[in-house]
């Protein structure tokens, strides 16, 4: 019986996770946010990186700008020292000139590294370059003439100087609109890239949150499902125990009613109560043999009459476990329950060692009330039944035995009686003929002894002669011969 509990509550248990899947599950629940928010971390880093490098570029674009302002500014003041050269003659003012021949070719050169990754801007960079580089030799021949009193008017008066500098302004100026276009270009992808990153930023949290969410969820609703299944396992092992002790102590009381010779109608009728808070049914009986041997008779916890019932024909048959009454065909005890309305039964043949002790039914109204567990639990208390009632059926033998022993004893005394009342008559004074020995009765009347004794004891008499009186009786016939010879 705890086998058969073992082995139910295993089949419960083994729904549960074993304690390595549950040790995994739950290391995956408690590093899934760590690991889901590392992720999350790394997309925001890459957004912010791509967002730096957007407005990296757009600050690369307002260098090349603020380069380009410089330069124009070299140029200028280059022009500015020339020409203030040119109507003075007074050399302190090519000091702005000097100083754009030490910073123009850096400033050009910085530019050039700026706009490295514009081909266009190089190239437009590079025709201000050669133009400037013109506009210099221009302006070293002026100041040479100017210096040596040589003709340095007539390209002044030509304004030669003045439209290669408008050349190189166009040109430079062309060079920032440019760059100014290429910085809206990228501030507009700045700007774009910014509420991209923003709503990826929220839609990842969004997404990463939603699966956290998601992932944590199934992972307690896995260890809850867990957790359920244990609490169920161990609500159904103990659920198995009650059963199991109930039906201990069921069979328990059996065998005390058995020890203290419990009559067997009242010991069936508490039995089977009993056994109908672990059996779903709603009538229950016993069909066995008299103890003294008279006919079968059914013994119910219901008050519906069975006496109608031959009980001899439902003590044939094994155990049977019927779903529905109305569907097979039915013995007497089984029509009986189904008249009853019940729909379902359960009969278990009281048997051992091959003799058929009764028989054990249960039934209730509605079809396959019955399982295996119901069927052992009607076989234990079949056994149980079976014991009691060829206890029963020994106890009865006994007492008839030991009645008819008593009787025999009864009947024997009573002729002992009567024998030691006779003997006790030849004991008496005994009145007997000296010379016949003839006895005399109660009533006057003489007779042999032989025949006096025979009539008042079980003996009997053989006739035959002592020794004496064979040598007395051979002495006489010897004295006869001898007469009759003489």
């Amino acid at each position: 019986m705890f086998r058969r509990a073992q082995k139910q509550g295993f089949a419960v248990t083994s729904k549960c996770l074993p304690q390595q899947a549950f040790r995994r599950l739950l290391l995956r629940a408690v590093a899934a946010p760590p690991v889901l928010l590392g992720a999350l971390a790394l997309v925001f880093l890459g957004q912010v990186v791509y967002l730096l490098s957007t407005t990296d570029r757009v600050e690369h674009s307002d260098q090349v700008i603020a380069r380009s302002n410089a330069l124009h500014k070299v140029l200028v003041d280059g022009e500015t020292g020339l020409r203030g050269y040119l109507l003075t003659g007074d050399a302190a003012f090519l000091e702005p000139y000097r100083s754009h021949e030490t910073q123009s070719e850096p400033a050009f050169d910085e530019l050039t590294r700026l706009v490295s990754d514009n081909p266009a801007q190089i190239e437009r960079l590079a025709d201000l370059r050669a133009d400037h580089a013109e506009w210099r030799d221009f302006a070293r021949r002026v100041i040479e003439a100017r210096r040596t009193g040589g003709d340095y008017l007539t390209p002044v008066r030509n304004q030669e100087g003045k439209r290669r500098m408008d050349e190189m302004r166009d040109e430079l100026t062309d060079f920032v609109r440019v760059e100014e276009q290429v910085r809206e270009d990228r501030v507009r992808t700045a700007r774009t890239a910014t509420w991209l990153v923003g709503g990826l930023s929220l839609g990842s949290a969004l997404l990463f949150g939603g699966a956290l969410a998601l992932l944590t969820r199934r992972q307690l609703l896995r260890v809850s499902g867990s957790y359920g299944a244990a609490l169920a396992a161990a609500e159904a092992r103990a659920e198995t125990l009650r059963k199991s002790l109930r039906r201990i102590g069921t069979l328990h009381e059996i065998d005390r009613a058995i020890l203290t010779s419990t009559p067997i109608p009242e010991l069936i009728r508490a039995t089977l109560r009993r056994v109908q808070e672990d059996v779903p049914a709603r009538d229950a009986l016993v069909v066995a043999p008299a103890p003294d041997g008279g006919a079968p008779r059914a013994f119910s916890t219901s008050d519906h009459p069975v006496e109608e019932i031959a009980p001899a024909t439902c003590l044939a048959g094994g155990t049977q476990l019927i779903s529905d009454l109305g569907a097979v065909e039915r013995d007497p005890l089984q029509d009986h329950l189904f008249r009853l309305g019940n729909r379902s039964c359960l009969t278990v043949p009281l048997e051992s060692g091959g003799e058929r002790f009764g028989a054990l039914a249960f039934a209730a109204p509605g079809p396959s009330a019955f399982t295996a567990e119901h069927r052992e639990i009607a076989d234990e208390i079949g056994r149980q039944f079976t014991i009691a009632l060829h206890h029963s059926q020994m106890r009865e033998q006994l007492r008839q035995y030991a009645e008819e022993l008593e009787r025999r004893v009864e009947e024997r005394t009573r002729q002992l009686q009567e024998s030691l009342g006779k003997v006790k008559q030849l004991q008496g004074l005994l009145p007997i003929c000296a010379w016949c020995k003839k006895v005399r009765d109660d009533q006057n009347y003489w007779h042999q002894v032989e025949h006096y004794v025979a009539a008042r004891t079980d003996a009997r008499f053989t006739h035959g002669v002592c020794p004496a009186c064979l040598r007395t009786l051979q002495a006489e016939m010897e004295a006869e011969r001898g007469e009759m010879k003489g």
